[in-house]
């Protein structure tokens, strides 16, 4: 028997990040894929159900070196979290971005990204995380993070 199978939808997210100097020369570029959470799985199917599930508009950056997995809830150590500003770049895109800057006497090497549906840490549910290697930021610097999730079909 042939049995034909429907198409497949797909979610990737890729995120890029850009440590720049006081006069906005770009010190480090990087581009990473990530691991979708399982709660964001699980808020996709609500939102197509019953429009309940909860939409990304954070993102937040931390020290945390374990591997990112897609039963992570939470940064392993974070250390900022601002609100995104949401836009769409292309077709089947949405792209969360900020522009991370830091007080004076602040020195820290990030090694972690999410994308969270909430500014209050306690309670909020974790869309996407990745880790990388180490970017040392400081007062000088302004680290933009950007996460762009793309729907593809199969």
């Amino acid at each position: 028997m042939n049995v034909k199978r429907a198409g497949t939808i797909k979610f990737i997210e890729n995120w890029e990040l850009i440590l720049k100097d006081t006069y906005g020369n770009i010190i480090d570029k990087r581009v990473i894929k990530n691991t979708i959470t399982n709660v964001w799985k699980s808020n996709v199917q609500d939102w197509m159900y019953d429009d309940s599930g909860s939409r990304p508009v954070v993102l937040a950056i931390g020290t945390g070196s374990t591997g990112a997995t897609s039963g992570d809830t939470v940064l392993e150590t974070e250390f900022q979290r601002e609100t995104a500003v949401i836009s769409k770049p292309a077709s089947y895109q949405v792209k969360y971005s900020k522009d991370f800057t830091f007080i004076s006497g602040v020195s820290e090497n990030i090694t972690e990204a999410g994308l969270f549906d909430s500014a209050v840490v306690s309670g909020s549910e974790m869309t996407a995380r990745t880790t990388f290697s180490s970017i040392s930021i400081n007062e000088a610097t302004t680290l933009t993070v950007e996460a762009t999730i793309t729907i593809a079909g199969s």
